[in-house]
């Protein structure tokens, strides 16, 4: 499973979990629908002919958004459906129209940005982030305007935001990447190694950390640490 099919399985469990708020018969109609983007996401359906989980779980976020039009969550998860597939436009109608019914949700501009970004609509991308964190910081809209800084070699402004991100959510480990590149770029050797050593101990598996250790060890004299973690890096891009 991709890293990003990880956190939007993550942030189904979560919206699950805020069943319990709605009504028990909300609860029953989506409850379903979440089991099937769960199967979906995991490859359950592959092997089972004549099963389309995906569909399935529309089709029962679609009954719940009509019967419960005043209720966000299943215009959320539709929305998600979509954006699992790559269809960021229809997946921001989704989350726009879960903000039409309740505006103070406003998370919910942080996957609007992600999708703008996934889009390379880089205007509309920051626009979403700054709404999603105009009363209270949200770690993915941070981690969102901090790599559309990087992308603009921005990478004091990406700090900032990986910084603060990685405050309220630690485990957002893309966010400590981008962190530990930007502190290379600008020459923090000691940081950067702090952070991107970090990284490399809670997911050795990852290519361009390896490649970014690799680069710090190149710049520090430490040729034979170089040497290792450049090897490393092109044996998992194979």
């Amino acid at each position: 499973m991709t890293r990003k099919n990880m956190f939007i399985l993550a942030l189904i469990i979560l919206l699950g979990f805020t069943l319990i708020a709605c009504s028990n018969e909300l609860a029953l109609n989506i409850r379903y629908g979440i089991q099937a983007l769960y199967y979906h996401l995991i490859g359950f359906d592959e092997p089972l002919p004549g099963f389309f989980a995906l569909d399935a779980a529309r089709a029962v976020f679609r009954l719940a958004i009509s019967r419960y039009p005043d209720d966000i969550e299943p215009l959320v998860l539709m929305g998600m459906s979509y954006r699992i597939t790559g269809d960021y436009h229809t997946a921001i109608s989704y989350f726009l129209s879960a903000l039409e019914v309740k505006p103070e949700e406003e998370w919910i501009y942080a996957l609007i940005g992600e999708c703008y970004l996934y889009l390379d609509e880089v205007d509309k991308a920051s626009d979403a982030y700054y709404k999603a964190i105009e009363t209270e910081e949200q770690a993915r809209a941070l981690y969102g305007l901090g790599v559309i800084s990087f992308n603009k070699e921005g990478y004091s402004e990406t700090i900032d935001y990986m910084t603060k991100a990685l405050e309220i959510a630690p485990d957002l480990y893309d966010a400590r990447i981008y962190l530990g590149k930007s502190l290379f770029f600008i020459d923090d050797l000691d940081k950067a190694l702090e952070e991107l050593d970090l990284a490399y101990r809670i997911n050795s598996q990852k290519g361009e950390v390896q490649y970014y250790l690799g680069k710090i060890y190149e710049q520090k004299g430490e040729s034979e640490k170089a040497k290792h973690f450049f090897e490393r890096a092109m044996e998992l891009e194979d």
